[in-house]
């Protein structure tokens, strides 16, 4: 039985902790709270005082972030493929093909490597929890040898409503083979691609499955505006690369609906769903999420890539409805890095509290993720998911607004009450506390 202690504790569903302490046993919170209160209460408990690099630092025990939207096998794109920005650089669908095309040319001993560096870097910002897309499941050996947890969502793609039983039939193998492999820490969940490239035959199967097996389902919505004008109009630039890839479907027709609106009218949008992306939403759609209880998921960085901005973020947080933070992919973002996509929300979104940002990146991002039970929040009875970090005292008086300041030094990793695997993982080299 372990307790740490340090300057603050965020318990996220609970308020600040000023001079608290977390105690760990068998790789479970319980107690919290202050911490001469946790001393005596659990006396025979190993003290750990978080500390830090810094001269005069404050030190903050919170939940491990959770970074709800990536794409690992895309961790070999790091810059390799050109930045989409307005007018300039690639359109999204020269992106897509672009993204086609450098996975093809991507070899599994390259793939490996790539995603074990993406690991140490999502490790290194302090991520305990991933929501991983992945179109086989290569993720799933690699998360677990480096002890992280994460639900990882296996994609389907198949517009031509013609290959719908084929694609459900694989992704029903792929599921039961790697439901071996999804223990402990890892989940599986389904993924169909988007609104463009998934039929509504395929959209209803993968949407039952998602409820028969209770698992949680992703899907990119309403991300680029032509997603808008191909749903809304038929037109736009997906047809023909949907042409190109052989794909298309001849007995499709435009819904002249908007993706949200779409996605409704095939009866998908359900609580197990995590909308990610949103970029562009009318009063409508926002209602329509809020009352089927969808959640949805931000990448602030993503859309820097792609020269856009969600300017609807604070309409969906005032609806209720459950947003998360992803930094989606190295094809389309500098870094895994969450503080950075949690300082970039809240440059963008200056109206946004501090608390609501790293509440997105904490329990609510664990909600999208069907992982919440166990993560997201310190609470007394759920998993020891957490980290310790330091920042500068002065800053201490706004102790969430210190947060998102500047980059706070990562002091100390938990998942389930254990550090991540250093040989695997090649992080534990700044750990930073004490036994007294």
């Amino acid at each position: 039985m372990i307790l740490y202690q340090a300057d603050y504790i965020l318990p996220i569903t609970s308020p600040p902790i000023r001079g608290g302490a977390v105690v760990v046993d068998q790789g479970r919170i319980v107690g919290r709270g202050e911490a001469g209160e946790q001393k005596a209460g659990f006396p025979a408990a190993q003290v750990v005082q978080i500390g830090s690099v810094s001269p005069g630092a404050t030190t903050v025990l919170l939940p491990g972030l959770v970074n709800a939207h990536t794409h690992l096998d895309l961790c070999t794109a790091r810059g390799k493929i050109a930045r989409c920005s307005g007018s300039q650089g690639l359109t999204f669908v020269d992106w897509i093909e672009e993204v086609v095309r450098h996975k093809a040319r991507v070899g599994e001993e390259e793939k490996m490597a790539a995603i074990r560096q993406g690991l140490r870097e999502l490790l290194g910002s302090g991520v305990t929890t991933i929501g991983d897309i992945s179109p086989d499941g290569f993720s799933i050996k690699l998360l677990a040898e480096a002890g992280l947890r994460a639900t990882v969502f296996l994609e389907v793609v198949g517009f031509a409503s013609t290959n719908a039983g084929a694609v459900t039939e694989k992704l029903e193998r792929y599921l039961a083979d790697l439901g071996s492999l999804a223990t402990g820490l890892i989940k599986l969940g389904v993924s169909p691609h988007a609104p463009y490239s998934v039929s509504p035959a395929l959209w209803k199967r993968v949407s039952q499955i998602s409820r028969e097996r209770r698992c949680p389902i992703a899907s990119h919505v309403a991300e680029d505006l032509e997603e808008m004008i191909f749903l809304s109009a038929g037109a736009g630039r997906w047809p023909d690369f949907l042409r190109r890839r052989g794909v298309w479907d001849e007995s499709w027709s435009s819904p002249g609906l908007s993706p949200v609106q779409y996605l409704d009218s095939l009866g998908v949008l359900a609580p197990s769903l995590a909308a990610v992306h949103l970029n562009y939403l009318s009063s409508q759609d926002i209602e329509l999420l809020a009352r089927r209880r969808v959640s949805a998921v931000t990448c602030p960085r993503s859309n820097r890539w792609f020269g856009r901005r969600a300017d609807k973020l604070q309409a969906l947080l005032c609806a209720g409805i459950t947003t998360a933070l992803g930094a989606d992919s190295l094809a389309s973002n500098w870094s895994l890095d969450m503080w950075a996509e949690m300082r970039q929300l809240h440059q963008d979104y200056p109206g946004v509290a501090a608390e609501d940002i790293i509440r997105m990146a904490t329990i609510s991002g664990a909600k999208t993720l069907g992982q919440d039970s166990e993560t997201g929040s310190l609470e007394e009875g759920k998993s020891a998911d957490l980290i310790g970090v330091a920042v500068p005292r002065q800053s201490a008086n706004d102790i969430y607004g210190s947060l998102l300041a500047s980059p706070p030094e990562i002091v100390l990793i938990l998942i389930a009450g254990n550090s991540p695997n250093p040989n695997n993982s090649g992080l534990i080299t700044r750990s930073r506390w004490s036994l007294s």
